[in-house]
């Protein structure tokens, strides 16, 4: 394994990196992942990279699974492990370092208008979604929704 600047591992299965959550009032984890995981899946059908939240406070049944075979990362901080697995090397390393702006600038609290598409979704998969006269989106299709984050994910990767 080799390691490479800003915490990348890469090795000849794929790439890895590890970003700490820090602990405040935000829920990152909830963030990162979204209503009915469809966020983190977005992320990782747009970047081809799979998104883990691991560490203290990743389960909620820790005490049970502390100690077992598979679960050494609950002895870690919290951090989102980021991995990339391609056969070539150098995609395997620009496809998981294009990932890693893009989840940390969801790691910061002041993002309200993701918060806010987030749970707009969930209120469409709940069945309560009620158009207000200040925020209004076309809702042809779920890729609608996805819009603003869609613009945001691009101008990341193009920085």
């Amino acid at each position: 394994m080799v390691r490479i600047n800003d915490g990348v591992t890469q090795s000849l299965l794929g790439c890895a990196t590890h970003l700490h959550i820090s602990r405040s009032k935000c829920n990152f984890i909830g963030r990162i992942i979204g209503p009915a995981g469809m966020s983190v899946k977005q992320l990782e059908s747009d970047t081809g990279c799979h998104i883990l939240i691991r560490g203290r406070g990743s389960v909620k049944v820790q005490q049970r699974l502390r100690g077992q075979p598979g679960w050494d990362h609950l002895e870690e901080p919290l951090h989102v492990l980021v991995t990339a697995v391609d056969h070539n090397h150098f995609d395997k390393l620009l496809s998981s370092l294009q990932e890693i702006p893009i989840v940390r600038h969801l790691l910061t609290p002041a993002h309200d208008d993701y918060k806010r598409c987030q749970l707009m979704q969930l209120a469409i998969i709940n069945g309560t979604y009620q158009g207000t006269r200040h925020f209004r989106i076309q809702l042809d299709s779920f890729k609608s929704i996805w819009t603003p984050f869609q613009v945001r994910l691009t101008s990341l990767k193009s920085n």
